[in-house]
């Protein structure tokens, strides 16, 4: 039997208006009813997700999400760290610089807020949904960082993930040995420290709640989402994931993020 779901949000979970419809939220609803662990699992820092905690009933204590790419996993109610893995505040320095040198967008990820340099109106509309934890900067002063801890960092460019997937050639002499480059929503180059992605975070939680990887579930549309579906027991891509995901699934859903996909994964897995 399955113990716990872990769950991209955007594209995956969310339809395409960024809402949870209401055939997911009943199908969540009894999964919990049978113990199952239903776990946010996603690009977002901690405080950038709005409403989901309490969308899903899940905004409590041993109630957990794995965020930052797999980089942080909290405790939902309190923000307990369960495990983080953050990028050293040099590191970080050398990829701003980069971003800003092709005049990109970069949002930087804290355990407490979400820091967004140089950000576009639509972009800007865009993240203000997510939540209240968000701080907007029009200066290049990162200093403010030396002593904090940097979970994530990442280049925002509406539409243009070509573009974004050509920058990753000229990272490598600041990212090879040390970064994790991935990428999503067809706007985002995410960068995590060495080694870090989805899949490890959910390993980390699922060791903490001992429970065997073998019965968890994985479920992704994105590039961000190869670790998870590749190491959790069942890796499953909604049917309007990417082809370079659906090819690595063990299943896919025949359902899309606007048809209820997870709904259909907790149907045909758990229930």
């Amino acid at each position: 039997m399955y113990k716990l779901l872990a769950m991209d949000l955007d594209e995956t979970l969310f339809n395409d208006q960024h809402q949870i419809d209401e055939g997911n939220k009943k199908a969540i609803a009894k999964a919990r009813e049978k113990g199952v662990k239903i776990v946010p699992c996603s690009g977002r820092g901690p405080g950038f997700l709005g409403t989901l905690y309490d969308d899903l009933d899940i905004n409590q204590e041993q109630e957990y999400s794995i965020l930052c790419n797999g980089a942080i996993v909290i405790e939902n109610k309190t923000n307990k760290i369960i495990s983080c893995s953050p990028l050293t505040y040099e590191k970080a320095k050398e990829l701003y610089k980069f971003g800003r040198s092709k005049n990109l967008c970069v949002q930087i990820f804290t355990p407490e807020n979400v820091h967004v340099f140089h950000p576009d109106e639509k972009e800007k509309e865009r993240i203000m949904n997510f939540g209240n934890n968000i701080v907007f900067h029009d200066d290049d002063n990162i200093e403010i960082f030396k002593d904090e801890t940097i979970i994530k960092l990442l280049f925002e460019k509406e539409d243009s993930m070509d573009f974004l997937r050509s920058l990753e050639p000229e990272l490598i002499p600041i990212t090879d040995n040390f970064i994790t480059v991935s990428f999503s929503s067809n706007r985002y180059l995410e960068l995590n420290a060495l080694g870090i992605h989805k899949g490890i975070g959910l390993l980390n939680l699922a060791n903490y709640l001992n429970i065997d990887i073998s019965e968890t579930i994985g479920v992704g549309d994105n590039y961000n989402d190869v670790g998870l579906i590749e190491d959790a027991g069942l890796g499953v891509a909604v049917q309007n994931a990417i082809e370079p995901i659906k090819n690595i699934a063990d299943v896919i859903t025949k359902t899309t993020n606007n048809e209820s996909a997870i709904a259909e994964v907790i149907d045909t897995y758990i229930l």
